[in-house]
């Protein structure tokens, strides 16, 4: 029990009991056990690796105040790594427990190297502290502390870190969730469109056919191009695939007689069956 009242061990202990409370998370099926193994996933641990991390040593929140630090930092990273996510369309309970584990191994990792870091440039110097073992009530000692310590006056800077951490990570939730709305209003789709060349001329012997992507990722495209003969023959059958990024444009000319329609239907190329839009460009009345 030694090793856990040290700063290393008790880093040590975060991650082991991470470590287990994800495996209790993946491989259960019962409620139960997975719930007894998400809520220090969701409620403590991400926040106490990230409270460690920040301040190690414990020389600015300790007791209680610690552990309220440390869930309200993992509510607001639970918050802030649900929306990343969201957005980047991993949000599933593996990747979600993979984000948390990888996270609390790494503020681990930070708090352990602070700790080595700060003890490798220690240095003795003197500090006055009242003697309150001075029976006569006055008097002083002298301590030897580490070059990093320093009379705490206020609100330290390691305090003004945790919150500004806080505040950032409540900000961030904000901004990531209206871009995440603003994001999901949008309703993606492919724009097209035929026109006789010159646009005047109904009876034009030419067609321009057009696709724009509008689906916010880069698509390929499947064109279906149909031309009616006037003459009652067969009809044309004309197929182009494309690869467009978002917003970009596809454009391509169509002979045909004088005043033959045309029909054309767009399909993406990953659901090729699917008709996403379709335009005609109809025979001109006489």
């Amino acid at each position: 029990m030694k090793l856990f009242s040290t700063r290393h061990g008790r880093n040590i202990l975060t991650v082991a009991a991470t470590a287990l409370c994800a495996a209790m998370v993946l491989s259960s099926t019962d409620l139960a056990i997975g719930c007894l193994g998400g809520l220090p996933l969701v409620l403590y641990l991400p926040g106490t690796a990230l409270v460690s991390a920040v301040d190690p040593f414990g020389h600015q929140l300790w007791g209680v105040p610690r552990h309220l630090w440390s869930v309200g930092a993992s509510i607001g990273s639970l918050i802030l790594g649900g929306f990343l996510l969201n957005v980047t369309g991993g949000l599933t309970t593996d990747h979600w427990v993979a984000l948390v584990a990888i996270g609390v191994v790494v503020l681990c990792g930070v708090s352990s190297l602070r700790v080595v870091f700060t003890r490798s440039k220690r240095t003795d110097v003197p500090m006055l502290v009242p003697d309150l073992d001075d029976g006569e009530g006055g008097g002083a000692q002298t301590v030897s502390v580490g070059s990093w310590a320093l009379p705490r006056v206020g609100v330290s800077y390691r305090q003004w870190v945790l919150l500004i951490v806080a505040v950032g990570i409540a900000l961030g939730t904000v901004a990531i969730s209206q871009h995440s709305v603003a994001v999901s209003s949008r309703e993606p789709f492919v724009q097209a469109w035929i026109l006789p060349q010159p646009v005047a001329d109904p009876w034009s012997r030419e067609a321009l056919i057009g696709v724009r992507n509008m689906t916010g990722s880069t698509q390929t495209v499947l064109v279906d191009a149909t031309l009616t003969r006037r003459a009652g023959g067969t009809p044309t059958n004309f197929n182009w695939t494309t690869k467009l990024a978002p917003g970009a444009s596809w454009t391509r000319r169509l002979a045909r007689e004088t005043g033959e329609p045309v029909r054309v239907k767009v399909a993406l190329a990953q659901a090729p069956t699917i008709v996403v839009s379709t335009v005609n460009l109809a025979n001109p009345a006489h």
